[in-house]
């Protein structure tokens, strides 16, 4: 059918193309951050078949979706019909997808290139206080509503948890959900490979010596060879897959994995990576340390507004945000 054709084309396609193609109505918009980072934000306003104007003009209850850790928005819709934005937006909900900065949209900025260190120096704490303020200030202007739900996947839930405790008073008046897919905050029961091999080999260290500021960027060919690797070599992708996101990946569409890859990784900051490893190596939720002979300082967790009602998804064989370090931040 159609629908079949539809669900089975994202391969290659960015965000604003795959929205499309569904016929989705979809806007790409810019916004500008108070410390100059131009961020791109996707917009879903309403259901499929409706002319955008249409939509907007239904003035749909917004929602934000917000990816993880080198992902982008194109993650939200890269599993065709059956993906959260559609969903959402079949549901009636106006659906943004802001991208942080950074990532594959929002790599510019208004006196630095990507070339210049001082653009990459952040972590997710700088997109909970300056990317998240931008978004929400930006939606409330178009839209009308000053509230809406918050809807986060890995890193996303980190940012978010940042600025709940470091600026509790501009989000209780502007968060009505908050859920957190796969939370990140503490790391100290990551079974994930990789973040042990990084951690043992000093791979920040490494990627400072040689100036590499920007890790794992978008590139076209790069989505392409993975792409290809998936469909020639299915058990090598599967064992990579178990190296860092789930163990059991015969419960993963695997049919969908050259789709999932076509457009990942997505690009982060060296020192980004390097704030998600010291949430593995000092044992809880932290803020960025320099060096070891700085203070460690914990987000105060118990600032987050008591009245924000909060929901935790966790997969028991993820690798990242493991059951046990979801428990312990639920404890807190």
């Amino acid at each position: 059918t159609d629908d079949d054709k539809a669900y089975y084309a994202t391969n290659n396609l960015d965000t604003f193309q795959i929205v499309s193609r569904l016929d989705y109505p979809i806007e790409e918009l810019s916004i500008q951050t108070e410390d100059g980072y131009i961020l791109t934000i996707f917009r879903i306003p309403g259901k499929r078949h409706v002319p955008l104007e249409k939509a907007k003009a239904q003035k749909n209850k917004p929602v934000i979706l917000q990816h993880g850790l080198i992902c982008s928005s194109d993650q939200w819709v890269d599993d065709g019909l059956i993906s959260l934005p559609f969903m959402l937006a079949d549901n009636g909900y106006d659906v943004w997808m802001p991208n942080i900065r950074g990532s594959r949209y929002s790599r510019r900025h208004v006196n630095w290139t990507v070339s210049d260190k001082e653009f990459w120096d952040f972590t997710f704490e700088q997109m909970g206080t300056f990317d998240q303020p931008a978004y929400f200030k930006y939606i409330e202007q178009m839209t009308g509503y000053k509230k809406m739900p918050f809807v986060a996947h890995s890193q996303g839930t980190s940012q978010m948890l940042a600025a709940l405790t470091l600026d509790p008073d501009f989000y209780k008046d502007r968060v009505s959900l908050f859920i957190l897919l796969g939370p990140v905050a503490r790391l100290s029961h990551a079974g994930c490979p990789l973040i042990d091999i990084a951690v043992k080999t000093h791979a920040i260290e490494i990627f400072r010596k040689f100036g590499v500021n920007d890790i794992f960027p978008y590139a076209e060919f790069g989505g392409n060879f993975l792409s290809f690797v998936t469909k020639e070599i299915p058990g090598l992708t599967k064992a990579a897959i178990s190296m860092f996101a789930d163990k059991k990946t015969d419960f993963d569409n695997q049919a969908r994995y050259p789709d999932f890859l076509a457009n990942y990784p997505a690009g982060a900051s060296t020192k980004d990576f390097e704030h998600i490893l010291q949430l593995n190596r000092y044992n809880g939720f932290n803020r960025y340390r320099a060096s070891d002979k700085d203070p460690l300082v914990p987000y105060d967790l118990s600032k987050i507004p008591s009245k924000l009602p909060i929901v935790m998804m966790v997969g028991k064989d993820d690798l990242m945000a493991s059951p046990p370090d979801a428990q312990w931040l639920q404890d807190q």
